[in-house]
């Protein structure tokens, strides 16, 4: 508990999301979500959205566009897929994604069906898994589109 109004006044600020344009990245399991009907996608953005203090709902109002990956043959022995998310969609036009904030989060469905989400910890390997990722996501996924 904050003792002192600085570190309430700290408190405070870090409970509430930032309200600022930004593409998230979503990494789940693919096992986690064969043979599940597409609404399970929802309830992941649902579940990202809610560990980071923000509306659970602000989804279905349209304030985000997500982009899902498709799975791949079943040949190819995908393990992970991921859901683009572009918060904040109407703060941008055609933004340059080399100044738009980057964030990776995994997934994890829990026995009971609920989901965990967690950020990567590391700064260095959400950096290079970003810089990965924009290879593709830049071309395939246009901002909010």
């Amino acid at each position: 508990m904050p003792e002192t109004s600085r570190e309430l006044a700290q408190a405070v600020y870090m409970s509430k999301p930032s309200r600022h344009p930004k593409r998230v990245i979503l990494r789940l399991r693919v096992n986690e979500f064969d043979h599940c009907p597409p609404t399970e996608f929802d309830h992941a953005i649902r579940a990202y959205l809610a560990s980071t203090g923000r509306a659970a709902d602000e989804h279905q109002r349209r304030m985000h566009h997500s982009h899902i990956e498709p799975f791949q043959p079943r040949e190819m022995g995908q393990r992970s897929f991921h859901i683009i998310l572009d918060l904040e969609q109407d703060m941008l036009q055609d933004p340059n994604f080399e100044r738009v904030e980057h964030e990776v989060h995994r997934v994890r469905r829990n026995r009971d069906g609920t989901f965990l989400v967690n950020r990567i910890s590391n700064p260095a390997e959400e950096r290079n898994f970003v810089q990965k990722m924009r290879r593709f996501t830049d071309v395939f996924y246009p901002w909010a589109r």
